[in-house]
C-alpha cells in the first residue's frame, strides 16, 4: 500500500482523518493505524467509500491500495 499517496490525496482534497473516520465507521485511531499500514488493510467498501471522497480514478486505487499490481485488463 502506498501511505504516502493515500495521505496526498486526502490533503489535496482536504479531507480530514476524522471525516474519513466517520464516514468508514472506525475510530479515528483505527483510520490512522490503516493509513499507516505497510499493507492495505481496507475493505473493498472502505476503498469504494475513499475513492469517493477522494474523488480517486481507478488507476490510483491501484496505485495506492495494491502496489499497481491487479491487471489494467
Amino acid at each position: 500500500m502506498d501511505t504516502n499517496l493515500l495521505k496526498a490525496k486526502r490533503v489535496e482534497h482536504d479531507v480530514k482523518q476524522k471525516d474519513i473516520a466517520k464516514a468508514l465507521h472506525i475510530s479515528l485511531k483505527t483510520y490512522c493505524l490503516k493509513e499507516n499500514a505497510d499493507s492495505c488493510t481496507f475493505s473493498g467498501e472502505q476503498i469504494l467509500v475513499l475513492k469517493d471522497m477522494l474523488d480517486l480514478s481507478l488507476l490510483e486505487i491501484n496505485n495506492i491500495f495494491f502496489d499497481g499490481l491487479l491487471p489494467s485488463k
